[in-house]
């Protein structure tokens, strides 16, 4: 991850995690950071469906969609969510919600 003042590029939030089941990123700090975007890939599939939402949080337990969630269908595919409301959570964080089906994804973000 490149990060600096408040810019954070191409941090692989969610590295070649398998889609058998919902996933959670792991929390980072999104208060210093107003517009924000994640790239979510997904490949090696058996027919994945799920969504992959950016989530933000004030205390770190009780998270909420930010933007509109990236709709996951295909053996392999990609998505764009960006945002530029996320200031007024703290930390933020990656939800993949699985419905059916299994696959690889990876999950990039880039924020400022």
């Amino acid at each position: 991850m490149s990060e600096s003042r408040g810019f954070i590029k191409n941090h692989h939030i969610i590295q070649a995690t398998t889609m058998g089941a919902s996933v959670n990123s792991a929390p980072i700090d999104g208060s210093s950071l107003s517009h924000i975007v994640i790239e979510a890939v997904w490949s090696e599939g058996a027919s994945p469906v799920g969504t992959v939402a950016l989530q933000g949080s004030v205390t770190g337990t009780n998270w909420i969609d930010i933007g509109t969630p990236i709709s996951v269908s295909g053996n392999s595919g990609f998505g764009f969510n960006q945002t530029a409301s996320a200031s007024a959570y703290g930390p933020i964080r990656v939800r993949f919600t699985r419905t059916s089906g299994t696959g690889t994804l990876n999950v990039y973000l880039s924020a400022k």
